[in-house]
């Protein structure tokens, strides 16, 4: 009988997760769905079947000693002087390396761990080199990936510099010295936050460390950070974690698999060369096998559970992501080398050498096949040919044999039993009471609790745990979960029965290659991911997924699953090791991350100059300047004084702090202000515009909105024409000038996208300027020709300036260059908040760091003499954001672009794109990807780094803004202000050389300075002997 709103509505109540109607009505129909997903289930209840409550039946459950020192408490430094044992259990595990040779000069991607140790301890590099590496591949690559929930730079390089210091004072290091490490994030570490990927415990710190991190740490493996999850590990896709969702490296617009998505995806884009998961029905094997990676899950018992956040405590295990299958089978030495740990009551003594038969010969061997598995229904053609194509495991000799698992069938019912039930125990203690998310202002416990759960827990969470609570209910408890039990003990038996035919079976990981997110919406069918991995964490027995190569038809990663009987996880890898050999061309780094270079000293590999870049690469630049209309007494829609100099918070009133009821008045000399500057540069200023609201979210903005313009802005479309002279114009390569020019501005305005340009093509007000766009073009302006001199004149055209308010200013407190990152504290000052400020845009006409820095001075002398601003980049009143592509000449497609923040001089303006444009090259020459990324530059290391991704259009939701009536700018109007325009620069500069024979260059800075030109000509018909025309000049 089906499942009423009444009957989930009180299973809500009994699972303290409140529900509001519409997640009533969705709950419910999920309900039914996966009830009826587990009938298959039923048939099993078989008298004479005993139920299995524990994967292994021989397990032995260990009693812990009645006192236990307490070292999991200590901080982590502490704990790692105080555990060794892993390393002395290891210790004759020997690295798969080239020996004594150099491979300073290979690339961190070509490295498996055990190379990387190998090379530690020779000397070629230090494991600081290789930490530096890791997170320099972590900083390029996450952009893209996103497979770290937090980034641990510091435990790293501290990590790192033991070891070295190690081995600097002749001590051995341990088996995985240097070898970076990310770690799935629902596995404690002293000095990170544990959060599984969820808003309940987004803000956990972890008070001790999991023994499966610590023993990987003893073996000397440097902890880079914890990789996301799908929340408490709920999912196949990653796209359940709170967070973000994790991108497949080979194309990231598909899932990397899941719940271990994060570690897999680390390691297949080169940001690691070791990961921990935990595979509670898949989630290391599936994930391995969509990102193209080794991933063991060995038989349950063998590796400790302490300190891993449960999802389902008889299914869940510890497993360890690779590159290769011995870089695993050191994994596992360092997991298990120190025997059974006594915080784990199911933990069990399985420490041999994983490496030791590692390359022996499967000549004899016998490997299962399933003939009903290449048959299933769901799997996909390109993985039933790879897994079937050389089943032998690629090795002559080996015998095979089919096999047969009658009750496999059972296997998903039998799982979203016992899953969701101890998932639904396992998370009762998330509350809201104790820690963990609160909910605030509840008047009772209950409501705390129930609200608590119901905000704190994603949509999937809260699904199982409603399944769990069901299936535990009175009725319903001996109706399912008994029979899922007695599943459990004929699929094992299934096994047994197989593994006394056979020493393997050979099966597919995965019933497809990745899927694009959101290809799969319903969470039943997104369950069937599973169908070939869920059946031995019922029965606990070991597996592991092995890349095969790239399917023929997908160009995706596809990956064969090896699984032995409990406990034989070293004879499975010998066998993963020979399918390995066999595909020895299948890549575990995703083409478009390879290639993250070692260096010395934490410095990048020397990338070419900016002169030899731009002889192949055309940069293309846009420039986004921001300049506060400080000359103004009060802020842009409110009468507060405009002052940055004062107390923090003293300039504010209701409008500029947001509160409700308060409404904005526009300030009319900022409107004067802004025309006087369309008219300055040449720009067509517009009658009629509207105010928008662009959305987002940050302690900045006080109502999470900005009220700026859209497609129409108060001045578009001008220019203002660039002097390029000296060491400067040496930067614009001879191959830039002429035909060829003109080519390249017309393509880049016709392909540029950015948020003004998706505001003119998607929004209506946009598309009635459509006409004016289009004839806006380069047809009419004078192209680049280099003189004599060497020295060019180029106009940069002005796409739009438009009106915005500022935001408040943030001061980070002990972090470094100013960045929220790093800071142990923010504050907020609201005295900027509502500062009127004007944003010009140019088109990306602008093709060398030297012509942006230029066109900023030019830009500046013009807004001083306009007396709109003091435009003061030390103080922030000038602002400039550098978007930058690169794109091969004579191409006219555009690159992606990034853009650069944190321009607060003109030498920082020319460096910072210096800098990008080489990176840029450097990566695109490598084969790798750009991002459409906005950058930090950090003029102390003179480097770019990721702050976040770009936003586009429709992340700010821009609408018109209903507090404020649309502009009309009259005749008189605009004409009052073109009237009080002053003598601008350049007009002022030809005047001075004409009537007094200065050089150009000295011209240019008197005409630049109002003030000093005003003494300039204040002194002239004093100055003795003055002659026009002089031949040589005082100055």
């Amino acid at each position: 009988m089906a499942l009423s709103e009444k009957d989930v509505r009180g299973i809500a109540e009994y699972a303290k997760i409140a529900l509001t109607d519409d997640e009533l009505a969705q709950m419910t129909s999920y309900m039914n769905d996966a009830v009826q997903m587990l009938e298959p289930v039923l048939q099993y209840d078989l008298p004479d079947v005993e139920p299995t409550f524990h994967p292994i039946g021989s397990l032995s459950n260990v009693m812990g000693d009645d006192l236990r020192e307490p070292e999991r408490d200590l901080p982590l430094d502490v704990a790692l002087e105080r555990r060794q044992r892993a390393s002395t259990a290891t210790s004759a595990c020997r690295p798969f390396g080239r020996g004594g040779e150099r491979i300073m000069a290979q690339s961190f991607d070509s490295l498996t761990a055990a190379q990387i140790a190998a090379g530690v301890a020779a000397g070629d590099f230090t494991a600081t080199e290789v930490a530096q590496a890791s997170l320099a591949a972590i900083e390029a690559r996450e952009g893209g990936v996103q497979a770290f929930l937090q980034v641990a730079p510091e435990l790293a390089l501290e990590a790192a510099t033991r070891v070295d210091a190690d081995r600097a004072a002749g001590k051995p290091l341990p088996p995985l010295a240097g070898v970076p490490l990310a770690i799935k994030d629902n596995m404690n570490l002293v000095g990170t936050c544990t959060t599984c990927a969820s808003r309940m415990l987004e803000n956990y710190q972890s008070v001790y460390t999991a023994t499966c991190v610590q023993r990987m740490l003893d073996a000397g493996c440097l902890p880079m950070g914890k990789a996301n999850m799908d929340e408490f590990a709920f999912g196949s896709s990653t796209e359940s974690s709170a967070f973000h969702r994790t991108n497949n490296p080979w194309d990231t617009e598909r899932v990397p698999g899941g719940s271990s998505g994060g570690s897999a995806a680390a390691v297949a884009a080169g940001e690691v060369a070791l990961s921990l998961g935990s595979d509670t029905g898949g989630s290391i094997r599936q994930p391995a096998s969509l990102c193209g990676v080794v991933g063991f899950k060995p038989t349950y018992g063998a590796v400790s559970r302490y300190g891993v956040v449960a999802f389902g405590s008889s299914l869940d295990q510890v497993g360890p992501f690779g590159r290769t299958v011995e870089d695993v089978a050191l994994a596992m030495n360092a997991l298990t080398g120190a025997g059974h740990d006594p915080y784990d009551c199911t933990s069990q003594d399985c420490a041999v050498d994983f490496t030791e038969h590692l390359n022996d010969s499967i000549e004899g061997k016998r490997v299962g096949i399933i003939p009903a598995f290449m048959e299933a229904e769901g799997l996909r053609p390109s993985q039933g040919r790879c897994s079937a194509r050389r089943p032998g495991a690629a090795e002559p000799g080996a015998e095979l044999v089919e096999v047969d698992l009658p009750h496999l069938d059972a296997a998903i019912a039998a799982y979203y039993v016992i899953g969701p039930a101890e998932a639904f125990s396992n998370l009762a203690r998330f509350d809201g009471i104790r820690y963990g998310y609160q909910e605030e202002g509840c008047a009772n416990l209950s409501d705390q609790s129930s609200l608590s759960r119901a905000h704190g827990f994603g949509a999937e969470a809260k699904r199982r745990q409603m399944l769990g609570a069901y299936l535990l209910s009175s009725g319903v408890y001996d109706k399912y979960y008994y029979a899922a039990q007695k599943a459990r003990t004929l699929i094992t038996q299934d096994y047994d029965a197989a593994y006394a035919k056979v020493d393997t079976i050979l099966m597919p990981a995965s019933p497809r290659t990745a899927f694009k997110f959101g290809e799969i919406s319903d969470p039943t069918q997104m369950y069937l991911s599973d169908l070939y991995t869920i059946s031995l964490n019922i029965c606990g027995n070991g597996g592991i997924s092995v890349p095969l190569g790239l399917g023929e038809d997908t160009q995706l990663p596809v990956s064969a699953q090896l699984v032995g009987p409990a406990f034989k996880d070293r004879q499975l890898l010998t066998f993963a090791r020979a399918l390995e050999r066999g595909f020895a061309d299948a890549a575990t780094v995703a083409r478009a991350f390879r290639r993250a270079r070692f260096c010395r000293e934490g410095r990048r590999a020397v990338m070419k100059e900016l002169s030899e870049v731009l002889q192949d690469w055309e940069a293309v630049i846009g420039l986004e300047v921001h300049t506060e209309l400080t000359a103004l007494d009060t802020k842009m829609f409110c009468n507060c004084k405009l002052s940055h100099d004062d107390e923090p918070n003293a300039n504010v009133c209701p409008v500029c702090l947001g509160l409700p009821g308060a409404l904005p008045v526009p300030n009319n000399r900022a409107i004067e202000s802004i025309v006087k500057a369309g008219l300055a540069t040449n720009c067509e200023i517009q009658r009629h515009s509207m105010f928008y609201r662009k959305h987002y979210f940050y302690p900045d903005m006080a109502k999470n909105f900005q009220t700026t313009q859209g497609p129409v802005a108060f001045a578009m479309y001008g220019h203002l024409d660039l002097d390029v002279t000296g060491r400067g114009a040496a930067e614009r390569p001879d191959c830039a000038f002429g035909e060829a020019e003109a080519q390249s501005l017309a393509s880049a305005s016709a392909n540029a996208e950015g948020l003004s340009t998706s505001m003119t093509s998607t929004m209506r007000e946009g598309n009635q300027r459509a006409g004016h766009l289009a004839s806006y073009d380069a047809s009419n302006l004078q192209m680049p020709e280099r003189r004599e001199d060497g020295s060019y004149t180029v106009p940069i055209r002005i796409l739009r300036i438009h009106m915005e308010e500022d935001a408040a200013k943030m001061v980070h407190v002990g972090g470094a260059e100013g960045r929220i990152t790093a800071a142990a504290e923010s504050l907020v000052d609201y005295n900027r908040c509502g500062t009127p400020l004007i944003e010009l845009v140019t088109e990306p006409d602008l093709r060398t760091p030297e012509e942006a820095r230029l066109f900023m001075e030019k830009l500046r002398r013009i807004f001083v003499t306009l007396g709109i601003s003091d435009c003061s980049m030390e103080k922030g009143s000038m602002r400039c954001d550098g978007n930058v592509s690169l794109r091969r000449r004579g191409e006219t497609k555009l690159g992606t672009k990034t853009e650069l923040k944190n321009l607060n001089s003109f030498k920082s303006l020319h460096d910072g794109l210096a800098y990008e444009i080489c990176r840029q090259a450097e990566v695109l020459e490598e084969g790798g990807i750009i991002y459409q990324e906005t950058r930090h530059w950090e003029p102390s290391r003179k480097r770019t780094v990721v702050m976040r991704v770009k936003e586009t259009a429709d992340d700010y939701r821009l609408f018109p803004d209903p507090d404020l009536a649309p502009f009309d700018l009259d005749d008189e109007f605009i004409d009052r202000c073109r009237g009080e325009i002053p003598e601008l620069p350049d007009a002022k500069r030809v005047r001075f050389e004409a009537d007094f024979g200065i050089k150009a260059a000295d011209a240019e800075q008197i005409a630049g300075d109002p003030e000093f030109a005003e003494f300039f000509e204040a002194l002239l018909p004093v100055w003795p002997a003055r002659r026009p025309r002089r031949s040589q000049t005082c100055w």
